[in-house]
């Protein structure tokens, strides 16, 4: 994989949390279980890339997807 396939999967991360917060339907729960599930699913996603890529960069990464790199 590429940085380019990164950005785009981190692009799609973000815009999914950030939705979930700024959503205004539902319930406050649903709303941030989507944000969380974006971000688990992020760092989840940091291990498969890793593999595919050796340079990597995750916390480059979580931050591309409005994630905290610290985690």
């Amino acid at each position: 994989m590429t940085r380019k396939h990164f950005k785009a999967v981190a692009a799609i991360l973000a815009r999914e949390k950030n939705e979930a917060n700024a959503e205004t339907i539902g319930t406050r729960e649903f709303n941030g279980g989507r944000c969380y599930a974006a971000k688990e699913i992020a760092v989840a996603l940091c291990d498969v890339f890793k593999a595919a890529n050796p340079r990597f960069d995750r916390e480059r990464f979580l931050t591309a997807c409005d994630c905290d790199p610290r985690r």
